[in-house]
């Protein structure tokens, strides 16, 4: 199965006269916490840095995602780490089309403010909660809390929404089109959480290449998540950098 049973359900109630996105998580990578991989014939453990390009399996994977991906893809999107932006030339690939991948900064971290005291105030969490430590932080974003570094969560909202063209215009259309914004896990599960108006806790964490759809309609952004759709309550700020 290409798609994942809660993105297949989604899919369902997708509708047939918007331009829809699709905010995706990037393909397999190597260096996931807590579980080996092989290097030089032995087993080791290595931290998933930002560094890390997607394997071959990830590769095989996102092709056969875009093979499967039954929408005309218009624009496509990436966090310029690496293994974001070779997912989306992956599914470009296997959806047998030539686009240009533009990368983007906000779909890295849309809620850093001062890339120095989110660094800082990140490497003390991580030092102290290990792989927990951004949950931590983007809980107390969620929350209402301030962070060193960072947005508000209704900024850090507004400033992804606004990168995918959500609450500029709405964009209709006669065929099955779509972008693809290839981000990372916690950009996601932010969003999730914001729109349903729950704990990240509460929620099954996403997989690799799993995302969520968005689209616009009557003038409300709209979040497919578990075959339900979930209005975006947020005052969309145009201009935001």
């Amino acid at each position: 199965m290409v798609f994942y049973e809660r993105m297949i359900k989604d899919m369902g109630i997708l509708p047939h006269d918007r331009r829809i996105k699709l905010l995706i998580r990037h393909s397999i990578r190597p260096g996931v916490d807590g579980i080996p991989i092989v290097y030089e014939d032995k087993e080791i453990f290595i931290h998933a840095g930002f560094h890390w390009g997607i394997t071959r399996e990830g590769e095989a994977l996102a092709r056969a995602f875009g093979k499967a991906l039954e929408y005309e893809i218009i624009n496509i999107e990436s966090s310029p780490l690496k293994r974001c932006v070779q997912t989306a030339n992956m599914i470009l690939e296997g959806r047998g089309v030539q686009r240009e991948v533009r990368q983007n900064e906000i779909l890295k971290a849309m809620w850093v403010k001062d890339r120095y005291k989110w660094g800082r105030i990140y490497k003390e969490y991580e030092a102290q909660h290990k792989s927990k430590g951004i949950v931590l932080l983007l809980q107390k974003m969620l929350d209402g809390q301030a962070v060193e570094g960072a947005y508000d969560i209704d900024t850090s909202i507004a400033r992804l929404l606004n990168a995918m063209g959500l609450g500029e215009k709405s964009t209709s259309s006669s065929k099955r089109q779509m972008d693809i914004y290839v981000t990372h896990d916690g950009l996601i599960m932010l969003l999730i959480a914001y729109a349903l108006k729950c704990r990240l806790v509460d929620l099954e964490w996403i997989c690799m290449l799993e995302g969520v759809f968005l689209w616009e309609e009557w003038g409300r952004i709209y979040l497919a998540y578990n075959g339900q759709k979930h209005p975006i309550e947020i005052q969309i700020k145009t201009h935001l950098s």
